[in-house]
């Protein structure tokens, strides 16, 4: 099948030379149409015009263009061998509708969490994803972060600040989570008062549902996007068959796993991240000049110049959490000490040593990298030595695929430890063992640099982040 590179992703196509090459000029001037939409949002909000803002925000849910943009972003994301064709991402554009429940199947399964527990995990295709994706970029433009929200930018800027406070002075303690953050938002209350203009011929006006009390509350998109896009309530999931501790316990039963499966919002959207970080913009409750917050999605690490102020905040904190827009939130206390004990934090272990702050990963978080690519080097193993065992030419392309996920992967990695005292020194063996690789591939750093594509990315594991 034919192969397109769009923004230097390969994409598959079945489209005729002369039609790709106006498919080209409709993905530019979709992307024109994209920022010139989203600037009109921008507009519409800062003068504080709310007509203009609901019609800015319908505007992005619904235009072709717009679509266009976000199932090729959506797509460009996905795993090569997910990779839909770019056929399928202009049906996409042409058929999305979010004012109607996304028919297209989701496949959940369970993993253990640290406390004993489980989440659902959900791998939403190509028409759930463009969804999310239209979501997050009107997300994007509301969302004003807090002086203590860094969900946006990222783990290194938390544990960077983080260390900043501590050098300051803040060095007790408290780590805090919210139980069960994700599936403890409810429908009713991320819905909107906003009158949006039905976008669609026939489409119910809220879902069915009442929308919630208290003006200025929810999500400022309509109530079916929220019902559709955000929670999913209308998901048609399906178990992943895959091994796993769970099949054969009292948890495995379809029904139950499928209804956990459409509580809350779903993990591994692409826009749950940014309504998880507007809700908590809405906290009432500051850090005062002896008190500092650090926040990354349900993660909060309080810090205070005495045990007194840190136990008293801890305390006001809570009861700001449970007062939060868009559900029912709980804080857990999960540690609370001084600096010079160490304490973890977002898959850092972080102590102050006689006056010297160290930071290194945790051994969670070493673990799931080494798992990672201990998986990649069998596949290595098995596409170089096993194939010269037999006499058969090596598949260098396959091996250069292989080889680049795991460069990706640890590039990702020390990107999302920065922090840690000697990162360097800490990743040098697996750089040394990614050298003794190319060597025996025969490939140089620019074949990896080339091969490397965005599904490569390396995301934490909860697991490495201590859930």
């Amino acid at each position: 099948m034919p192969v397109a590179l769009i923004e230097g992703v390969p994409f598959e196509h079945n489209l005729p030379d002369a039609y790709l090459k106006r498919v080209r000029k409709e993905i530019d001037l979709a992307r024109r149409t994209t920022k010139k939409l989203t600037q009109n949002l921008i507009q519409s909000i800062q003068s504080c015009d709310q007509l203009a803002k609901q019609e800015a925000v319908t505007a992005l849910l619904t235009d072709q263009g717009v679509k266009l943009v976000s199932a090729l972003s959506a797509n460009r994301k996905l795993a090569a061998s997910k990779r839909k064709t770019l056929d399928e991402c202009l049906e996409v554009s042409t058929t999305l509708d979010l004012w109607h429940p996304i028919t297209e199947p989701v496949r959940v399964w369970p993993i253990m969490k640290s406390n004993g527990g489980y989440r659902m995990i959900h791998d939403h295709g190509l028409r759930h994803r463009t969804a999310q994706h239209l979501v997050k970029r009107v997300l994007d433009v509301f969302f004003v972060p807090r002086s203590f929200q860094y969900t946006h930018l990222g783990y290194q800027a938390a544990i960077q600040q983080t260390k900043a406070f501590i050098t300051q002075g803040y060095v007790h303690v408290a780590h805090l989570d919210i139980t069960d953050f994700f599936g403890s938002f409810e429908l009713e209350k991320l819905l909107s008062e906003l009158p949006f203009k039905q976008a669609t011929a026939g489409a119910p006006s809220n879902g069915g549902l009442p929308p919630q009390s208290g003006k200025g509350k929810g999500l400022p998109l309509p109530h079916e996007v929220v019902e559709h896009v955000v929670t999913g309530r209308h998901m048609a999931v399906r178990l992943k068959l895959r091994k796993n501790p769970y099949w054969n316990s009292p948890l495995a039963s379809s029904a139950q796993l499928l209804d956990t499966a459409r509580l809350g919002i779903p993990q591994g959207s692409a826009c749950s991240s940014v309504v998880a970080a507007y809700t908590v913009s809405g906290l009432e409750w500051s850090p005062t000049p002896d008190v500092k917050l650090v926040n990354l999605a349900d993660d909060f690490l309080l810090l205070a110049k005495s045990p007194e102020l840190c136990a008293e905040e801890t305390d006001a904190l809570a009861e700001a959490i449970g007062k939060l827009p868009g559900g029912t939130f709980k804080l857990k206390l999960k540690t609370a000490t001084e600096a010079s004990n160490g304490f973890q934090f977002l898959g850092h272990h972080i102590q102050l040593v006689d006056g010297s702050l160290q930071v290194t990963p945790t051994l969670a978080a070493d673990e799931d990298l080494v798992g990672k690519l201990d998986d990649l080097e069998v596949k290595l193993g098995e596409i170089v030595f096993l194939k010269l065992s037999k006499t058969v030419e090596v598949d260098k392309k396959a091996a250069i695929q292989s080889l680049a996920k795991s460069v990706a992967i640890l590039t990702g990695w020390k990107s999302a430890f920065s922090q840690c005292s000697d990162i360097d020194g800490f990743i040098a063996p697996y750089v040394d063992t990614l050298s003794w690789w190319l060597d025996e591939i025969g490939a140089t750093v620019d074949d990896l640099k080339q091969a490397i594509s965005p599904d490569m990315e390396y995301t934490p594991s909860f697991y490495a982040l201590g859930k």
